[in-house]
């Protein structure tokens, strides 16, 4: 069963990591929404699992929590997230918070009249 819950989160690493390497597509814009994605839907420990399973989804998700930080005022600046607010696939900006998306808009509309 253990064995299960790490194919299963290694294989949306798989699938994150082929939309990363990509060459067909701009893949600046893509960061933020894809590892949010896997932070929030893929990398959850459940009470299910082992704790294998469990040790590997932290060891996993630690380094991308730390590096992207999601919660921090100075992510709306941080050119992935510029260019994911430019894409149409990921205007939305699902992965912050309101109170950041209202910020990293203003801020788009602050860099677009600098020019």
């Amino acid at each position: 069963m253990a064995v299960d819950g790490r194919y299963h989160s290694g294989s949306k690493l798989k699938c994150a990591t082929t939309v990363f390497s990509g060459e067909a597509n701009v893949t600046a814009s893509v960061v933020y929404p894809v590892v949010y994605g896997l932070l929030t839907n893929h990398l959850l420990i459940e009470d299910s699992e082992s704790e294998m399973v469990a040790t590997f989804k932290t060891a996993v998700s630690d380094s991308p929590k730390r590096r992207l930080m999601l919660n921090d005022d100075t992510v709306i600046s941080k050119p992935a997230v510029i260019a994911a607010a430019l894409d149409p696939r990921h205007k939305q900006l699902k992965f912050l918070s309101r109170a950041m998306r209202c910020a990293a808009k203003e801020h788009l509309y602050q860099l677009l009249s600098l020019s």
